[in-house]
């Protein structure tokens, strides 16, 4: 085990982890200086597009990225192929998502009657370009994964938050209206889609083959399959602030957005791990080397345990604190309960959240689908229920308890599908 947790492996997850507390940091400043400058009702507006938009851009990518990064893991020593992988990919995610975005333009006048805010709608109409460019960008960001070049991975990563903090900034100083802070994701998703076209192009040499769409077409269905599974784990983290945004107002919206942005920061460092330990899965299945994936596995879920147990006891006890000197504003205080609710429940879980991802690394989406949904299902139900009851509070129960059969549920399917017991 010890190979394993050196040298390059210890390496990349130092600069990812790196990446994560400046991304966090970043992430955690978008809301206070949102909160401070423009209040708790369009800081809870604009979390509510924040979240239409990851809904919407899951759609757009359909899968694709989980495919592209399985192939490019498995076959990143053969040039002329990762070539027609990455080009088969791009056309495929192209076509479905400029799809997705027009039907986005469509639907957009019913987001105000189901969110009850004009806010919401404009801010949604000022994310559609985004949503085109993230799905792109998320096919780009799982080959640069999938290759290992995880430095370029970090800085990737955190240039897309770093831009968007950026952005804030400045429609502060332009004195922009409040409808239009969430431009500043496309703007983001702009720069990291220039960047990483920049890097890929560099590398590769791509021409026409006869094969082309025959890779594009095993694309769509690999990622069909494991769609389900990685969209629903992405909405599956704004399913709160939706089903607030529909039952009680914006300024509730912005005083939970406060609490779930920085206990997300919490649950992002089981993401930097997630992400150096996927390669692995694939390389170990593949290689047929289950010995060293068992070993991973035991040695990640217990000090990773370890870890999310201190740092959660550390943000619970330092978000007061950050309250009063950075967001100096009072509407925000009962958003304490809320963030106390969330860390608990991410602790109770930490060790099971690097292998969020075990059943479609290991070449089984549609498990990894049904998983998905099942956390989803279970989620939603919740927050149906506990929403009308106890408004913020009520989502953070929810959220908590979802997240502990989250961990369950991980568990239980990959004993079933893999015969791993983790």
């Amino acid at each position: 085990m010890k190979s394993i947790i050196s040298g390059k492996f210890q390496i990349d997850l130092i600069w990812n982890l790196a990446s994560f507390v400046l991304i966090g940091v970043s992430g955690i400043l978008i809301n206070i200086i949102v909160g401070r400058f423009f209040g708790a009702a369009i800081l809870g507006a604009f979390n509510q597009v924040f979240a239409l938009y990851i809904f919407m851009s899951q759609l757009a990518v359909l899968g694709i990225q989980y495919s592209t990064l399985k192939y490019i893991s498995e076959f990143k020593s053969d040039n002329n192929l990762c070539a027609k992988i990455i080009l088969s990919a791009c056309l495929a995610t192209s076509a479905v998502a400029a799809i997705v975005v027009l039907l986005s333009w469509f639907i957009s006048p019913f987001i105000e009657f189901f969110f009850d805010s004009k806010q919401v709608m404009l801010g949604f109409l000022c994310v559609l370009p985004g949503i085109w460019l993230f799905a792109v960008n998320k096919v780009f960001l799982n080959i640069i994964n999938g290759l290992r070049e995880m430095k370029l991975y970090a800085v990737a990563n955190l240039s897309r938050v770093f831009f968007m903090l950026l952005g804030v900034i400045l429609t502060i100083y332009l004195d922009v209206d409040g409808w239009m802070l969430p431009i500043v994701i496309t703007i983001s998703e702009a720069i990291l889609f220039l960047g990483c076209i920049t890097f890929i192009f560099l590398r590769y040499q791509f021409v026409y083959s006869s094969d082309l769409f025959l890779w594009a077409k095993k694309h769509f269905v690999f990622g069909l399959k494991g769609f389900f599974g990685g969209a629903m784990g992405e909405i599956n983290t704004r399913v709160d602030v939706i089903m607030l945004g529909i039952f009680t107002s914006d300024l509730v919206v912005g005083v939970y957005s406060m609490a779930s942005m920085v206990a997300e920061g919490v649950y992002q460092i089981s993401i930097v791990v997630r992400n150096n330990v996927n390669p692995l899965i694939t390389e170990f299945i593949t290689t047929n080397q289950h010995h060293k994936l068992l070993n991973l596995i035991q040695h990640t879920r217990n000090y990773f345990y370890l870890a999310m147990a201190l740092i959660g006891l550390s943000a619970i006890l330092a978000y007061p604190i950050f309250l009063d000197l950075l967001v100096a504003d009072a509407s925000f205080d009962s958003s304490y309960e809320v963030f106390v609710i969330l860390v608990f429940g991410i602790v109770c879980i930490a060790g099971y959240l690097p292998f969020e991802m075990i059943l479609v690394q290991c070449g089984y989406p549609k498990q990894q689908s049904f998983m998905k949904g099942t956390i989803l299902l279970t989620n939603i139900i919740l927050n149906l229920a506990l929403i009308p009851l106890w408004g913020g509070v009520g989502a953070a129960v929810a959220s908590s308890i979802a997240f502990v059969f989250s961990g369950i549920y991980i568990k239980v399917y990959s004993k079933k599908v893999l015969l791993i017991d983790i």
